[in-house]
C-alpha cells in the first residue's frame, strides 16, 4: 500500500471538516484513506482519450424548478403557532 496521505494530512483534513479523531484514532484512519485510494487506482488504467469531460452524468439537465410567483402568506399567528 501507498502512502498518499499522511497522519498530518489527516489530522488537517479533520480539523478542517471538524471531525474529531484523537490520537488513537488517526493511525487507523490514515490507513483506512491510504486504501481507499489505493483502491480507487484501477479507475487511471481506462484509455480516455478523445473522450470529452462532462459537467454533469445525466447531460443537459435544466431547472426543473417552477417560476417564482407572489401570493397569499401565512398570518403572522398561524406561521408562529
Amino acid at each position: 500500500m501507498s502512502e498518499h496521505v499522511t497522519e498530518q494530512d489527516v489530522r488537517r483534513i479533520a480539523e478542517y471538516a471538524r471531525i474529531g479523531l484523537t490520537d488513537d484514532e488517526l493511525p487507523q484512519m490514515t490507513t483506512d484513506l491510504n486504501s481507499i485510494i489505493d483502491s480507487l487506482k484501477p479507475i487511471t488504467e481506462y484509455d480516455l482519450e478523445g473522450v470529452e469531460p462532462t459537467f454533469h452524468p445525466i447531460g443537459d439537465l435544466s431547472n426543473v424548478m417552477r417560476e417564482d410567483a407572489e401570493g397569499t402568506s401565512f398570518t403572522r399567528f398561524t406561521a408562529l403557532f
